[in-house]
């Protein structure tokens, strides 16, 4: 009996830490594309135009990392830590981002088109110009955030915290916000497009 549970323990430690292999390969040359990588700690870390295209970086520590066009297309990054990184032109299209927590980072230009946000805190990011067409937005934290000409369209914002952000020009279209954030957006000349105000 205690062999079978310390079998087990075994496999799910396993089954939630990353490949050593992965760890190496992405170190080596930058790619470790359709790789392990949960939980990896990996802040601090250099890693600007990385292909992690696919790869699952869930619980991952990436405090303070530099990110800058880096590729994260199509990957899980879920409960993952991006605080005080670098994140200019990054491309997490299609990611898994439910609780992942980006706050003080910089996220200029990034791409986060149809990925999901759920619980996922900005506070204090730089957000200027980033894509959030198609994202799913629920419980989302942008306190203090500057969504400066970001794009947010189909896009549902009214259970997210606007709280001092900055939505200069942001074009806030085929959108629902509750009708708090609407009087908010047009004080800070968002451009609202076939916008619900509920």
């Amino acid at each position: 009996m205690i062999t079978k549970t310390i079998l087990i323990i075994s496999l799910i430690s396993f089954s939630w830490s990353f490949k050593k292999s992965d760890l190496t390969r992405l170190l080596n040359t930058n790619q470790c594309d359709i790789c392990d990588l949960s939980n990896v700690n990996l802040a601090g870390k250099n890693l600007s135009k990385a292909d992690l295209s696919g790869t699952n970086l869930s619980g991952a520590n990436l405090r303070g990392a530099n990110l800058e066009e880096v590729s994260f297309w199509g990957s899980n990054l879920e409960n993952a830590n991006f605080s005080e990184s670098k994140l200019r032109n990054a491309d997490m299209q299609g990611s898994e981002l439910k609780g992942a927590i980006f706050d003080n980072s910089q996220l200029k230009l990034a791409y986060l088109q149809g990925s999901n946000l759920e619980n996922t805190s900005f506070k204090n990011s730089g957000l200027w110009g980033t894509n959030f067409t198609g994202a799913s937005i629920n419980n989302c934290d942008f306190t203090n955030a500057s969504l400066s000409s970001a794009k947010l369209i189909e896009v549902e914002l009214q259970n997210s915290s606007l709280k001092n952000t900055i939505l200069y020009n942001a074009t806030i279209s085929e959108s629902t916000l509750s009708k708090d954030q609407c009087r908010y957006a047009k004080s800070e000349k968002a451009i609202l497009k076939d916008v619900k105000c509920e």
